[in-house]
Formats: C-alpha cells, sequence, structure tokens
C-alpha cells in the first residue's frame, strides 16, 4: 500500500498548520496491472494487427511477439468473460519494468503536482505572485490516464488548497482575488474535465461580487449579478473570466460597455437620472464612436433641465449619425427651452423630412411662441 501525506505550515490557508491526506493506502499491484493490460491491449491493436496485415500467421506472431502481451491479453479476456457471468476476483497479471516505469511516473507526477502546488501558494501568499501550476497540469494530467479517479481526487485537492489560500487573502487583500482566481480557472480550462475550471471561476465571480459587497439573492446566477454591476476599472478581470469562457467553450460572456449601458437605461426609468448620467458616461468613456450612448445621456440631461449639456450630446449623436430624426428632434426640443427658436425649428424640420411626424406638432408650438415673442417684441420697440 502506498500512502502520501502532506504537511504546510507556512500560512496561506484558512486553517494552519495544513495536514492533508493525499493518497491514502493506493493498492498499487494493481495499478500496476492496470498498466499490464494497457500495454497487453496496445500490443494486440498496434503491433499484432499490423502483422497479420503483412501476411505473417497469428500462430507465428504470438510465438515470436507474444510474450507477457500474449499471457496478459488471455487473463484479461478471461476475466472479462467471467464478469459477464458474474464472476468477478482479482487475476494477477505478468508486469515488466515498463508497468514499473509508468508506476514511477505517476508516484512522480503526484509529487511534483503537490511540490508545485504548495510552492504556488508561498509565492502567492508572500510575494502576490500568480500561480503557475494549473498550466501545466494539462500536461501532467497524462500519467493518470489509468485511472481518472485519481487525476479527479488530486485535482480536487488543488482546486480547494488555491481556494482556501485566496480566501485567507480576502482579510487584507480581497481586491487581488477575483483576477488571481480568474488566472487559475484558465490554466484549468486545459484539463479534460471542465469541472475544476468550472469551480475556480465561480470562485472568482464570488470573491467579485465580496468586494462590491453585493449577495446573490432568489437563486440568481452570480454570473448574471456580475454582468449587472461591472465598472471600467473592472475591464482587466472581465479579459480574464472571458478567456476562461472561451477556454470552456461558453458562449456567454462579461461586457463592461454592455453592463453600463444596461443600467444606465434602467436607472433612467426609475427615475434616478443622476445615476443613469454616470453610466451613459462610462458608456461614452469606453467608446467614443457610440451613438446611443450621447442620445441616452442627452434625453436624461433633459430630463434634468441641464439642456445645454443635452444640446451638446445630441449634437454628437447627429455627427455619428445624420440620419437619426429623434436626435435632432430632442435637439429642437432642447433648443425650445434654451430659447433659441431658430434652431429648433431648423431641428424640427430636419427630424420631419427623415420621416418623423410627430415633430410637426411641435414645430407648430415653437413657431407660434416664437412669433408670439417677436410681436411682443416690436410692442416694446
Amino acid at each position: 500500500m502506498i500512502n502520501i501525506q502532506v504537511a504546510y505550515w507556512s500560512g496561506g490557508q484558512e486553517i494552519y498548520p495544513f495536514y492533508k491526506t493525499i493518497i491514502s493506502h493506493l493498492h498499487y499491484p494493481k495499478i500496476l496491472y492496470e498498466f499490464a493490460i494497457q500495454r497487453a491491449l496496445y500490443w494486440q491493436t498496434n503491433i499484432k494487427q499490423k502483422l497479420l496485415a503483412q501476411g505473417r500467421s497469428e500462430q507465428q506472431i504470438n510465438q515470436e511477439y507474444g510474450g507477457d502481451n500474449l499471457l496478459n491479453l488471455q487473463i484479461y479476456r478471461k476475466s472479462e468473460q467471467d464478469k459477464l457471468a458474474g464472476i468477478d476476483f482479482e487475476r494477477h497479471y505478468k508486469t515488466n519494468s515498463k508497468d514499473f516505469g509508468k508506476l514511477s511516473a505517476l508516484l512522480g507526477a503526484y509529487h511534483n503536482i503537490i511540490v508545485a502546488l504548495f510552492t504556488d501558494i508561498h509565492y502567492l501568499i508572500h510575494t502576490n505572485l500568480s500561480p503557475k501550476l494549473p498550466e501545466l497540469l494539462p500536461e501532467l494530467e497524462t500519467e493518470f490516464s489509468i485511472d481518472r479517479r485519481l487525476a479527479d481526487h488530486l485535482f480536487q485537492m488543488v482546486v480547494e488548497s488555491y481556494i482556501g489560500s485566496l480566501r485567507a487573502m480576502e482579510k487584507d487583500r480581497s481586491e487581488l482575488v477575483p483576477e488571481f482566481a480568474a488566472d487559475i480557472a484558465f490554466g484549468l480550462t486545459g484539463l479534460s474535465n471542465p469541472t475544476f475550471a468550472e469551480q475556480m471561476l465561480d470562485f472568482s465571480l464570488e470573491s467579485w461580487l465580496n468586494t462590491r459587497y453585493l449577495s446573490v439573492e432568489n437563486g440568481r446566477e452570480k454570473f448574471d449579478i456580475v454582468a449587472e454591476n461591472l465598472l471600467p476599472l473592472d475591464r482587466e478581470f472581465i479579459t480574464k473570466v472571458n478567456r476562461c469562457l472561451v477556454g470552456l467553450a461558453k458562449e456567454k460572456k462579461l461586457s463592461v460597455i454592455n453592463s453600463c449601458y444596461q443600467r444606465g437605461i434602467e436607472k433612467f426609468n426609475q427615475e434616478k437620472y443622476q445615476e443613469a448620467i454616470i453610466d451613459f458616461g462610462y458608456v461614452i468613456d469606453l467608446n467614443p464612436q457610440f451613438a446611443d450612448g450621447y442620445y441616452r445621456r442627452g434625453l436624461t440631461y433633459i430630463k434634468l433641465t441641464n439642456y445645454r449639456e443635452a444640446v451638446e450630446d445630441l449634437t454628437q449623436v447627429i455627427g455619428l449619425d445624420a440620419s437619426h430624426a429623434r436626435a435632432y428632434y430632442y435637439r429642437g426640443n432642447a433648443y425650445y427651452k434654451l430659447g433659441e427658436y431658430q434652431q429648433a425649428l431648423d431641428d424640427y424640420d430636419r427630424a420631419i423630412n427623415l420621416g418623423l411626424n410627430e415633430a410637426v406638432k411641435s414645430r407648430d408650438i415653437v413657431l407660434g411662441v416664437w412669433e408670439e415673442v417677436k410681436r411682443q417684441e416690436e410692442e416694446k420697440n
């Protein structure tokens, strides 16, 4: 039996000193037998079949090339037949140096992963250095092809250890945790089992929510809550999360500009105009060519009676899209409120020419007001 236990006492875990049993009572002869079976099946498929294709007789091949592969293949086939009949007991296969070499490589992979893990944790905690092991795990995973359960158990321990270290960091460096977790998750996307990357990515989103004092309520997805609350300062984090999503073949992705834009519309509808101004401002800063960002902010300025600012934003819209009828219409409204009647009439005319019929009524009203203003001025003179 093989046992591997780890003790780590340099801090950086939620609970330390850290003790963990990595392997408990591993029956290594069974692993050796699995390697022997694997070797026999490879011989059957990749060597014997090729020799048969060359015209060699099966008897000749078995005598000259069979060796312990032929013996192990016979034992394996008999075992499979017995299992179908409900007979199952341990068989003894003939092993050789190749099988022991693979066992050595397997145990070496265990040790390499464990040492690398706690080296990562040490430098993560003490120097804020992003872990390197996750990007190497896909290559080391090949050593566990004999039994996926061995890899899954070990990789789960790796993920839990990283999460434990990052939770400890949340006490004094919480703002760093989401990106570190996303980096680790991306490295894990190269593994054949996506569960580990998904688990780490979920923790990354959770830690980001914690930094913003946001909670998950009513069974909502963490991803959706994050997507609704992004700010421009989150761009690096979003880039890392999105590359994880690509690595996991997920179609969804995070977008700062979409988050700010949708949040601005929501704030506008809730009549929280000052907050909407801030979010539409983020949209414009992120993409100065996004006409609808200026348009939405212009409408919000009108609600706040900041007509000059509204004119400036709606002018930007028209500069980006000269066929935007409603931008002319609302700029006309803003000019009217500023008492700039000719400019208002000109904008209403443009809106009407672009097919916005509701501008006709507004134009008539402004025209009537302006004529009255001019009449009153003439009377004064």
